[in-house]
């Protein structure tokens, strides 16, 4: 009874974790910013659902019978996986990349402060002379000058290399690896296919999890290549996002088998009733 309980509160834990990291991977599509107070509360929820999960999936492992060997394999990597993206996540999406990130903005304003006022003195001047120029009927005018403005970013980033470090652009790309669930594919695909083997568990479930796991890391190699940066980040925040409703959805099947069970059936007749309906 005892064992019982537990094996259903690490259930639960893995549901709600999964669920709340799910919650946060979606907000990182609306605040992408890491100096805002929104970055910090979706880095919150990320960071405090994998250690939920982390815990429900530990629990499960010891106390399941459909945890074979190969599925022990698959949930040590997930564990691993998961202490990564907790350890890359507060290191660097909540430290490092907001601290150089600072750093870039204060750097550009001490910097950009002189050539701002000399500026709007040169537009001050060139408007002057055009007016006096427009009185005497001439058609001439004075072309405006730009200021050239230093890239804060750019600063940061040359420091960095001097130094003999990854720049700041690869630092959030490694932040980004770490929050949308990169270092967890690997152990959700091999658990994915151990549980796969047992015929007493959902094989839905099983795929939802290998091919969400699959998708997340198609997109983390995407990421490597310049193609499409911001499309690229976009879609690995989702495939993160539905890689945590996976694991959200493995706790549900724990929790309530039969009613998962049935869901299935029911969405799998709906399907087969519609491809005959589309058919006619």
């Amino acid at each position: 009874m005892l064992l019982r309980l537990k094996l259903r509160l690490g259930a639960w834990l893995l549901l709600v974790g999964a669920g709340v990291a799910a919650v946060g991977e979606l907000f990182t599509l609306w605040s992408s910013n890491p100096l805002t107070g929104n970055w910090f509360v979706s880095m919150s929820l990320i960071v405090l659902g994998t250690l939920a999960l982390l815990y429900g999936i530990t629990t499960y492992a010891q106390l399941s019978e459909e945890v074979t060997l190969f599925g022990l394999g698959g949930v040590g990597l997930l564990i691993l996986g998961g202490f990564v993206l907790l350890l890359g996540t507060v290191v660097l999406n909540m430290v490092v990349v907001p601290l150089l990130l600072g750093m870039a903005a204060t750097v550009a304003t001490v910097l950009n402060a002189p050539g701002s006022a000399v500026q709007s003195a040169t537009n001050s001047v060139g408007s002057g002379l055009n007016s006096i120029g427009g009185l005497f009927g001439s058609g001439s005018s004075v072309p405006s000058a730009q200021i050239p403005q230093a890239d804060g970013i750019q600063i940061v980033s040359n420091t960095l290399v001097g130094l003999h470090l990854p720049t700041l652009v690869d630092i959030g790309r490694w932040g980004h690896f770490f929050s949308s669930g990169g270092s967890l594919t690997f152990g959700c695909l091999l658990l994915g296919f151990a549980l796969l083997k047992q015929d007493s568990f959902s094989r839905p479930t099983c795929y939802a999890l290998i091919s969400t796991a699959g998708l997340n890391l198609l997109f983390q190699l995407l990421s490597l290549s310049p193609i499409l940066p911001s499309v690229v980040s976009v879609l690995l925040s989702i495939t993160g996002l539905l890689l945590f409703a996976a694991l959200a959805l493995f706790g549900a099947v724990i929790l309530f088998p039969g009613q998962v069970s049935r869901f299935w059936s029911a969405s799998e007749k709906g399907a087969k009733k519609f491809a005959v309906s589309k058919k006619r």
